[in-house]
């Protein structure tokens, strides 16, 4: 009796990812918003390129009352800096009383993005003022720019 044993060789790194560190202020009363500012690292699974680059971001939405700053670390399936640019919808809720801690979901439409859309989840922290909770939801625009792109997985020769 033969064992075929079938190997195939995956990169480590076989998820669609992008990291973002963020600095967020907010403020609002029913009618909220927000402006951020991030630095993202993607990594595009069907290549192995990797971008570096900056997202500017500001959203207009429903919000309960509160204001705060706060420093924010996302996870997106972005592939590239690029598919983080355009129209997306947020919500979150940040539990405050001076210090603050809160999760968000974002998401947007990106033609070049597997099934067409980029998913997000935000983990912040700072301070603010809120009666207990702030919760808001809405829409935003986010701005790109690629600092860097590369393969360190390609040898040029």
């Amino acid at each position: 009796m033969s064992t075929v044993v079938e190997t195939s060789f995956a990169p480590p790194l076989r998820m669609r990812l992008s990291f973002h560190v963020c600095g967020v202020a907010s403020a609002g009363f029913m009618l909220g918003g927000f402006g951020q500012v991030c630095i993202v690292i993607a990594i595009d699974d069907r290549n192995g390129n990797i971008t570096i680059g900056s997202t500017e971001t500001v959203g207009l939405g429903m919000q309960t009352p509160a204001v705060g700053a706060d420093l924010s670390a996302q996870y997106s399936t972005a592939r590239t800096v690029d598919q983080l640019g355009g129209a997306f919808g947020y919500g979150a809720i940040t539990a405050r009383d001076v210090v603050d801690a809160g999760v968000g979901i974002f998401g947007g439409k990106c033609s070049d993005a597997p099934g067409g859309v980029v998913l997000g989840l935000d983990v912040n922290f700072g301070v603010g003022d809120s009666p207990l909770a702030e919760i808001h939801a809405g829409e935003s625009n986010t701005k790109t720019q690629t600092w860097l792109n590369f393969n360190p997985l390609k040898v040029s020769g």
